[in-house]
């Protein structure tokens, strides 16, 4: 019995995903090809945006296909927040010349940096429960355990 049918299309995808430009062992070229294969339609690389690691934001226009969209994005980081710990946000869609985060950038600064050029983002936390792509037509809805289900008519 299909729970879903009748809901319209349900896309598959992964808005939280490090390639090797900060902390893992695999390629831009080699996660999406591991995510394409796999039946996933949207992929965001969200590495560390970090200056350890040269504040990265993968170019994945060269992985796109009719079928798989890789989606820019970043892990950013807040240098404090009220607490004075490190904090960071997921920022989906973020452009390609997006500015290093200022060392005195606070939490909520840096999601209205975020906002501001064009991205969608989640904090830390079980807060998250939707997510728009601006131009890709895609909503993703989370439960508070981040599981993952994007809805959306597609472009």
């Amino acid at each position: 019995m299909d729970l879903l049918a009748g809901l319209g299309r349900f896309y598959k995808g992964n808005i939280h995903t490090h390639p090797t430009a900060s902390d893992a062992v695999r390629d831009p070229q080699t996660v999406c090809a591991m995510h394409r294969d796999a039946g996933y339609d949207f992929l965001s690389l969200t590495d560390h945006f970090l200056p350890k690691f040269d504040f990265p934001i993968t170019d994945t226009r060269t992985y796109r296909s009719n079928r798989f969209t890789p989606i820019p994005g970043a892990e950013v980081h807040a240098p404090r927040t009220e607490l004075g710990e490190m904090w960071h946000i997921l920022s989906v869609g973020l452009t390609h010349d997006f500015t290093p985060t200022p060392p005195d950038e606070t939490a909520p600064a840096l999601a209205t940096h975020c906002a501001a050029a064009g991205a969608y983002y989640s904090s830390q936390g079980t807060d998250l429960h939707a997510i728009a792509v601006q131009g890709y037509g895609i909503v993703i809805e989370c439960s508070p355990a981040s599981a993952v289900m994007a809805l959306g008519r597609g472009t």
